[in-house]
């Protein structure tokens, strides 16, 4: 059988109703206008500041490239006009939150259908690298198939054990940038799975079971200056290039290629040059102003394009 990898970015997730990168400065002003959230207000301000706008202008941000701005400015042990690095670290960790919550609450389950077909075809043969963090296609899987390789052990966060598949493997989903369920100690580098019953809130203040540290998400969030600290996400991305290694075809489906995600260009072309066969390329994108298709030419010799969303090309032609 063909070895087969499905690279699903933004526009994947976007066929459930979660918003892409480009969306999600406007998501977050609108969650502020329509709760009056006060950290948000914070997140909004600082926007303003760093466009040098004025304090009651309404400025449009990239929310990659502005927490790149605060990346750099704390790696650096330097200032933001005013905002000293206790203010930026108070503002970058409201603006995950805040992603995160709008991530989580974007969810339209009555649209997984494309999704849920798509997973139902799936074979041993085949891998899911996903680079998106929310769970989408973990909660379709889980539905679909019972259980999900994620490339790593994990604890159940409820301490239920495992998870049990209706056939005899478990798809793998590899999620290099972290998952929204996945809940992590910085102190014993032990790595909970997040049970979808749980509420957002309650995960929030959740403490390791060993030793009572408070635990935090694993996201790497969508800065061009991505770090990769938990243990697991080695893992992960070892097993993303055994996998990319091996594959002979590759669909890229709803992936804009960002210039942030340089880790991800670098990985596919180390792991196809050391496997030492190109494989077939498809690349599956709605790409509205054909910027999809100009990154792909710098990037691959030669691909099979479709200007399509993932739901018509799926009905359509796999």
């Amino acid at each position: 059988m063909t070895e087969q990898i499905f690279f699903l970015g933004a526009g994947a997730s976007r066929e459930a109703g979660i918003p892409t990168q480009k969306e999600l400065w406007e998501k977050i002003q609108d969650k502020y206008y329509n709760t009056g959230d006060q950290k948000i207000r914070e997140i909004l301000d600082f926007a303003v500041y760093l466009n040098f706008a004025e304090p009651k202008d309404k400025v449009q941000i990239n929310t990659a490239e502005l927490l790149t701005l605060m990346d750099l400015t704390l790696e650096q042990n330097s200032a933001m006009g005013r905002y000293g690095e206790k203010d930026l670290r108070q503002i970058r960790e409201a603006l995950v939150a805040v992603i995160c919550d709008i991530l989580e609450g974007a969810v339209k389950k009555e649209r997984y259908g494309v999704l849920a077909d798509f997973c139902h075809q799936l074979t041993h043969e085949d891998s899911i690298i996903s680079l998106n963090y929310d769970t989408v296609m973990d909660h379709v899987i889980m539905d679909c198939q019972g259980a999900v390789d994620y490339g790593f052990p994990f604890e159940l966060m409820d301490g239920g054990g495992c998870f049990s598949p209706k056939q005899d493997w478990k798809p793998i989903l590899l999620k290099p940038h972290g998952s929204l369920n996945w809940l992590y100690c910085p102190r014993c580098n032990h790595l909970y799975l997040l049970v979808s019953s749980m509420e957002k809130d309650t995960a929030l203040g959740m403490k390791c079971r060993r030793d009572q540290h408070p635990l935090s998400r694993v996201i790497v969030t969508p800065s061009y200056h991505k770090r990769f600290l938990v243990p697991q996400l080695h893992d992960v991305w070892r097993r993303c290039f055994e996998a990319i290694n091996r594959a002979q075809v590759i669909y890229f489906i709803g992936y804009s290629f960002p210039p942030g995600d340089v880790h991800i260009i670098h990985l596919i072309k180390r792991a196809v040059l050391a496997g030492g066969q190109c494989p077939e390329i498809y690349v599956i994108s709605p790409d509205s102003d054909g910027a999809v298709f100009k990154s792909c030419e710098n990037i691959f010799s030669s691909f099979h394009y479709y200007q399509a969303s993932f739901h018509d090309y799926f009905y359509g032609r796999m």
